[in-house]
């Protein structure tokens, strides 16, 4: 490649140079700028929204309690939800899977004074704690 000295180029000269340098500069921009979209495009679908987010918590609140209540009719209910959220929703089959296993990750329910085990107490704990939230963000983004 050829050194340019500017200081020794005609005022027409330069102009020629100049455009050449713009013409360069424009066909570098295009596929500089082509790769930033796609790139943050990449980032922005990995995030969850918040209406994911919300299904995603109602899907995993149903799921526990189908599990912690096996056999009875608010588990049928809750399997009728969970099958609504799955029907109306927006995630992939494979993070209703997912879910599912974030369920069965809940904490074992507590007991009451009177030694009746707190079921229902445990699923909604399970869902409105800070560990859950980070959990289902990671869960979704896989």
């Amino acid at each position: 490649m050829v050194a340019i000295k500017l200081w020794a180029i005609k005022p027409q000269e330069f102009r020629l140079t100049a455009k050449w340098f713009k013409a360069i500069a424009r066909f570098m921009l295009l596929p500089t700028a082509a790769i930033l979209f796609l790139s943050t495009t990449a980032i922005a679908a990995e995030k969850p929204t918040s209406s994911e987010m919300a299904q995603a918590r109602n899907y995993v609140l149903a799921a526990c309690i189908m599990e912690r209540y096996a056999g009875t009719p608010i588990a049928t209910e809750a399997d009728a939800w969970a099958g609504g959220l799955v029907e109306n929703g927006s995630l992939s089959a494979e993070s209703y899977t997912a879910l599912a296993q974030l369920a069965k990750s809940a904490p074992a329910p507590g007991i009451t004074q009177n030694g009746i085990p707190m079921r229902l107490q445990s699923c909604v704990e399970f869902i409105n704690s800070r560990e859950f939230a980070m959990r289902l963000k990671s869960t979704l983004r896989r």
